[in-house]
């Protein structure tokens, strides 16, 4: 017999799903979260590391191109860095804001 793989309880046949997880699924999609319910970003010490080490990984990358790393094919260090901010930020955001992380 199968397992539902949410509450784990044994299905009959071929289901993949109990009726109880279904229906709760369906009304979390049928009535979402507002946005101000959602997780708000928190800062913290794996936040800053996450950033910090984003924006130095991804200027490195940007700024001198590893394959070539001749001066022609290098990009400006402030076109870079606005890049690797923005990439940075972006991966900051969704580290502060995931649930496993709390």
């Amino acid at each position: 017999m199968s397992r539902c793989p949410y509450c784990d309880s044994e299905l009959p046949g071929f289901e993949t799903l109990c009726q109880k997880c279904f229906e709760a699924q369906y009304d979390r999609l049928k009535h979402p979260k507002p946005w101000w319910s959602r997780p708000t970003p928190r800062l913290r010490r794996t936040t800053l590391y996450v950033f910090l080490s984003a924006f130095a990984y991804c200027y490195v990358v940007f700024r001198y191109d590893f394959p070539y790393c001749h001066r022609r094919h290098m990009i400006a260090a402030k076109t870079s860095s606005l890049i690797a901010f923005a990439v940075a930020s972006i991966l900051a955001y969704m580290e502060s804001t995931s649930e496993d992380s709390r």
